[in-house]
C-alpha cells in the first residue's frame, strides 16, 4: 500500500496522523435570496466531520461556523458514521437583514482572534431604478487564500523521488535512515513555511525594520531544522499509531520556539520595542490565516441565488431557473424534518408573498477550496422587474 501525502499539510508535524486516518471534508450550502424590497434571507448548511466544522480539540485555528453570536440561528444535527463510529454534523444557520443593512463578510464572530484570518465573503446586492423597472444586481466576492508559496516548499521538498519512494511505504517499516531522511523533509517544509510567514510579517509592517535584524531572524527560524532533539521527537513518532494526540502539541510547541527566537533576534540587532511588537503580532496573524487555509483545502462550496424577476444576466454556463411558487407552499412541520427542511420553511415564508408577482428566478454556483488559492472567486447575476 502507498501512503500517500496530503495536497497540503495542515502542519508537517501532523502528517504522522495523516499517514493512517482519512481527512474529513466539509460540504457548504450558502442559499441568498433577495426580497423585491432589497431585503436579504440568507441560509447556510454546513456538513461533515463535527471535528472538521466546530474544530478539534486542541487545534490551533479552525474557519469558524455560523454562530449565535455573530447574529445566526443555529441548529445542529449530530449523526453517528456506519462505518468508522465518528460523529458527522449538519449545521444549519438562518438570518435576515433589512433593505440597506450591512451583510455578514464571514461567520466569524467579531473581535474574536480568528475574525481577521477567518474565510471572508464581500456581498453586494445594489437596486438600480430605471423608467422601465427595477434592476437587482448580486455580486458575492470571495477572497482568495495566498497559497503558492507555501505549497512551493511543499512540492520542493516533499515530491522529490527520493522522498515519494520513501513513502511508498509504511513508516514503521522504513529503516532508522530513511524514517530519519522523511523526518527531516517533515520539518524542513514547516520551517520554510515559517520563514515565508515571516517575510509576510516583515512586508506588513510599517516600522523600520533593519535588513541585518530580519535575516537574523529567518536565520533564527532555520537553526531550528538542525536540532537533533526535534529530529529524534519526530523519528518516533513517525511509528505511533495515536502520534494525533501530539501533533498540536508538538506543533504548538515548535511555534512558540520560533516566536521566542525571532523575537531575540530583532531585539539584540537594532529593532525597537515598538517594531517588534508589530512584527510579532503580524506573525502571528499570518500563520492563523495560513492555518485556516489548511482547514478548508478539503472544503466546496454550493452557492444558490434567488433574485427578483427574471436572471438578465449573469457570469457562468447554464440557465436560470424559474422559481415555482407551489415550491413555497406551506407545508406542515413533521416529526421527521430535518433542521435544514426547517430552515428553508422559514425561508419560503418570507419569499411566498412575492413568488407570483413578480416571482423569483435561481441560479447556482459550484467551487471547491482549490479555487480560492491565490485567486478571487467572484460572482455575479442581474435580474429585472419591469414595472406594473
Amino acid at each position: 500500500m502507498t501512503y500517500n501525502k496530503p495536497i497540503h499539510l495542515k502542519c508537517a508535524l501532523a502528517m504522522f496522523a495523516l499517514l493512517t486516518s482519512v481527512v474529513g471534508c466539509v460540504k457548504r450550502t450558502e442559499v441568498v435570496a433577495v426580497l423585491p424590497d432589497g431585503g436579504v434571507e440568507m441560509v447556510a448548511m454546513l456538513h461533515g466531520d463535527v471535528n472538521d466544522i466546530m474544530g478539534a480539540e486542541g487545534q490551533l485555528a479552525n474557519d469558524p461556523p455560523p454562530s449565535a453570536e455573530s447574529g445566526w440561528k443555529v441548529s445542529t444535527q449530530l449523526e453517528d458514521k456506519k462505518d468508522s463510529g465518528e460523529q458527522e454534523m449538519t449545521l444549519v444557520a438562518i438570518q435576515s437583514f433589512a433593505p440597506g443593512q450591512p451583510l455578514p463578510t464571514s461567520y466569524a464572530s467579531p473581535n474574536t482572534p480568528v475574525a481577521d484570518a477567518a474565510k471572508k465573503f464581500y456581498t453586494e446586492v445594489r437596486l438600480e431604478k430605471t423608467k422601465d423597472g427595477t434592476y437587482y444586481h448580486f455580486k458575492r466576492t470571495y477572497p482568495r487564500r495566498v497559497w503558492a508559496p507555501f505549497e512551493y516548499h511543499r512540492e520542493r521538498l516533499l515530491e522529490t523521488d527520493e522522498i515519494k519512494k520513501l513513502l511508498e511505504e509504511h513508516p514503521a517499516n522504513m529503516s532508522d535512515a530513511n524514517r530519519k531522511t522523511v523526518a527531516d523533509a517533515l520539518i524542513a517544509v514547516e520551517v520554510e513555511q515559517e520563514v515565508e510567514l515571516l517575510h509576510q510579517a516583515f512586508a506588513q509592517s510599517k516600522g523600520n525594520i533593519p535588513q541585518v535584524a530580519q535575516l537574523k531572524a529567518i536565520g533564527s527560524i532555520r537553526e531550528i531544522a538542525n536540532d537533533s532533539q526535534l529530529t529524534a521527537l519526530t523519528v518516533t513518532l513517525l511509528v505511533k499509531t495515536d502520534a494525533g494526540k501530539y501533533a498540536n502539541t508538538l506543533e504548538q510547541d515548535l511555534y512558540d520556539r520560533i516566536s521566542k527566537g525571532v523575537r531575540k533576534a530583532l531585539v539584540e540587532n537594532g529593532t525597537s520595542a515598538a517594531d517588534v511588537t508589530e512584527v510579532m503580532k503580524n506573525l502571528e496573524s499570518a500563520r492563523l490565516r495560513l492555518e485556516i487555509s489548511k482547514d478548508l483545502e478539503d472544503e466546496s462550496w454550493d452557492v444558490e441565488l434567488a433574485l427578483p424577476g427574471k436572471i438578465v444576466a449573469h457570469d457562468f454556463q447554464g440557465n436560470p431557473e424559474s422559481l415555482d411558487p407551489t415550491d413555497l407552499d406551506e407545508h406542515e412541520p413533521d416529526a421527521e424534518e430535518s433542521h435544514l427542511d426547517k430552515a428553508m420553511r422559514t425561508l419560503a415564508d418570507r419569499m411566498k408573498p412575492f413568488a407570483t408577482k413578480p416571482g423569483f428566478e435561481t441560479y447556482s454556483w459550484t467551487f471547491d477550496s482549490r479555487a480560492l488559492h491565490d485567486r478571487d472567486v467572484v460572482i455575479m447575476a442581474s435580474s429585472f422587474v419591469p414595472n406594473n
